[in-house]
């Protein structure tokens, strides 16, 4: 099971990270998230007041071995074609509209390569772009119209 960055900071933010270990157990599996999104969880917040304390709880996390880190080094071709064909699908104003994002795209290459049986994922444009994507088409033209 390969994780985005924002299910864990909801998880994070309503104080409920202890169900990933309970997951865990009950799925039989791993769970991970990918460095890029290390980035965001851990690294990142490291270095600020606002989000310290949950970086800190998430670290806490992969030290104890509950979530492990992937390495996307390999998948560096797959992250960056699979980036150049989202972010440029779509244009408006004569720009291409940047629709995923690094750590997205790394959690969607990551699972593909470990042929994992999930991935966890809040956001509507990047599930939408696996699930179904002509609909984004659609959902672009509501919000910029």
């Amino acid at each position: 099971m390969v994780f985005d960055a924002g299910p864990v900071i909801s998880l994070a933010m309503n104080n409920l990270l202890w169900v990933l270990a309970r997951l865990k157990q009950q799925f039989g599996g791993e769970l991970y998230i990918t460095d890029k999104v290390k980035e965001e969880l851990i690294d990142r917040p490291l270095h600020t007041k606002r989000f310290k304390f949950e970086a800190l709880q998430i670290l806490k996390l992969v030290s104890e071995g509950t979530i492990g880190i992937r390495d996307t080094v390999g998948l560096s071709k797959s992250v960056s074609r699979l980036l150049g064909l989202a972010n440029n699908s779509f244009k408006a104003r004569k720009k291409y509209i940047r629709i995923v994002h690094d750590g997205e795209i790394s959690s969607l290459s990551c699972a593909l390569a470990l042929r994992a049986s999930c991935v966890v994922i809040d956001e509507r444009t990047t599930r939408r772009l696996v699930e179904e994507p002509y609909s984004i088409a659609e959902l672009l033209k509501a919000r910029l119209h």
